[in-house]
């Protein structure tokens, strides 16, 4: 009886899917929700006029992490540019409707980063 049962147990977690960490980064979730929307958008403004927060504009102190996610054009700089992207995506995900300059996720670039989900 032992034995069944723990070949249940392992045949069960053997189905059970991989679980992505809770810190696994997403491209353009700035705010590190674990959703891409407007609100990221909008962080990353206030990011390029209080990049540390101190200034009362930003609503919370960003991480290197939160940084890297809004760098969605990966040119190596959190900015306005990136907001409009952010921006862009939450009205055009797929960029079939004209809107969305760019894509937010490009393989190799963001290879360690989730894709963007609403």
């Amino acid at each position: 009886m032992r034995k069944l049962l723990a070949i249940l147990v392992l045949a069960t977690l053997a189905l059970v899917p991989a679980v992505v960490s809770a810190a696994a980064l997403m491209e353009g979730d700035f705010n590190g929700d674990g959703h891409v929307n407007i609100v990221d958008a909008m962080a990353v403004c206030q990011y390029t006029v209080d990049p540390t927060g101190a200034g009362g504009v930003l609503y919370f102190s960003p991480t290197a992490d939160n940084v890297t996610c809004g760098d969605v054009n990966d040119d190596g700089t959190t900015n306005i540019i990136d907001a409009m992207l952010i921006a862009q995506w939450t009205v055009d995900p797929t960029g079939a409707g004209g809107i969305l300059a760019m894509p937010l996720w490009q393989s190799p670039a963001d290879d360690g980063m989730a894709p963007p989900a609403s």
